[in-house]
Formats: structure tokens, C-alpha cells, sequence
């Protein structure tokens, strides 16, 4: 009786261990048949340098990357926003947005180029003492991050309906007031937030003048 029992109890464990391993077996089977294949894509943003290669300069934002099933519903992925610069696609169009769809692994670049901000210039004269500038006028325009203002350009002159100072109808900031040399200007270039202030000297030119003084002889004095 007990070499029975002994042999029901053997039987049945195997019976268990079958039963263990064909589910597993199954299991595995269909987690197999239920693989889902994703698509990686990923969106580069660079700064647009010509110098670089690719024109890939430095990166304003990390990379964006999605990993999906494939054949997900595509989304717009918008560009983040950089001061002073806009997004342009490969061919160089604006982009706002960008459409990401999920067919296959893919990377799309976008560049940041500079944009238009608002820039001032402050025209100041020597005084009489020379020993400090008087403000003359100021200019308030619009360039190219990172560029040198257009009005720094010796070949640009103001056009004859400007709205500012009339001496500067016609001119250029070199020419603009008869008896002063403009001698430089700071800061160098254009800052992307939009507050830059330049700020233009003028220095007093001097003349040698000859006095002819009469019998008492003749003298130079600087005027």
C-alpha cells in the first residue's frame, strides 16, 4: 500500500512539472507572438555656423527623441524658442513646428539663424572743455544678431526723409557733423535680446590758425 501511494504521489508531481513547463512554454509562445516594433526619431537644433561641418555649430537645446510603435500617429514637435534667432529647416524655410511621424528610424536637423532685433545708437559730441560728450541724437533700428550695425558701414548714408536728427539726412555717421571726427564705438555687435545700446563719440576737430599780429610779429594759436 505504501509503494502505491509512494508511486501516485511520483506520478503526480510529474504530472505538475509537465503542467509548469507547457504554460511557461506557451506563455513565452505567445509574448513572442505579441512583439510590438518601435521607430526612434530624433530632432537635432544647432546654432547655423558656415564654419562648421554640416553648418553644424553649437546646440541651443539638447536633442528631441520619441521612441514609439512603429506607425503611431504622427505629431508636431514645435521648435523651442532661442532670442535673437529663428528655425529654419535643411533648405532653409522657416519652421515653426515640425511634423514627426513614426515609419521608420529617422533624425531631422534644425538651425538657428540670426533674426532681426532691436538695436539703439547714441551720438555723442565732445564738448567745449573736452573733457566730456553731450548727447546729440539718438538712432533706433533694427539688425542681425551678432552683426555690426548697417550704420557703422562708411558706404551707408540716411535717407533724405529720415525722422531724426537732419544733420543726418544724406550722411553717413562719418559725415554727419561738420567739424567732428567720429572717432569709435562700442559695444562691437548686435546682442540677440534686443537691448543693445551703442554708443557713438565725436571728438572736436582742432585747426592751426596763423595771426598776423602787425608790427608786434606774427603767432599760432589752436582754435
Amino acid at each position: 500500500m505504501l509503494k502505491t501511494h509512494r508511486k501516485v504521489t511520483i506520478i503526480l508531481t510529474v504530472l505538475v512539472l509537465l503542467t509548469m513547463t507547457l504554460a511557461a512554454s506557451m506563455i513565452a509562445s505567445a509574448n513572442r507572438g505579441t512583439d510590438i516594433e518601435t521607430v526612434t526619431v530624433k530632432i537635432n537644433y544647432y546654432y547655423y555656423d558656415p564654419q562648421c561641418a554640416g553648418n553644424k555649430g553649437a546646440r541651443p537645446y539638447p536633442a528631441f527623441v520619441a521612441n514609439m510603435p512603429k506607425d503611431s500617429e504622427a505629431m508636431l514637435q514645435r521648435c523651442p524658442a532661442v532670442p535673437g534667432f529663428s528655425a529654419q529647416n535643411v533648405q532653409g524655410e522657416p519652421v515653426i513646428n515640425v511634423t514627426v511621424s513614426f515609419e521608420s528610424d529617422h533624425e531631422t536637423d534644425i538651425f538657428y539663424v540670426p533674426s532681426d532685433v532691436d538695436y539703439s545708437i547714441r551720438l555723442l559730441q565732445q564738448n567745449l572743455a573736452g573733457n566730456d560728450y553731450d548727447l546729440s541724437a539718438v538712432i533706433r533700428s533694427k539688425g542681425a544678431t551678432g552683426t555690426i550695425p548697417k550704420e557703422f558701414d562708411s558706404n551707408y548714408t540716411f535717407p533724405e526723409d529720415y525722422d531724426g536728427d537732419e544733420l543726418l539726412r544724406g550722411n553717413s555717421l562719418q559725415n554727419a557733423y561738420y567739424g567732428y571726427t567720429l572717432m569709435y564705438h562700442q559695444p562691437d555687435v548686435i546682442a540677440a535680446d534686443g537691448s543693445t545700446e551703442f554708443e557713438c563719440y565725436y571728438d572736436r576737430n582742432y585747426y592751426r590758425v596763423d595771426f598776423v599780429l602787425g608790427e608786434g610779429g606774427e603767432g599760432t594759436a589752436p582754435i
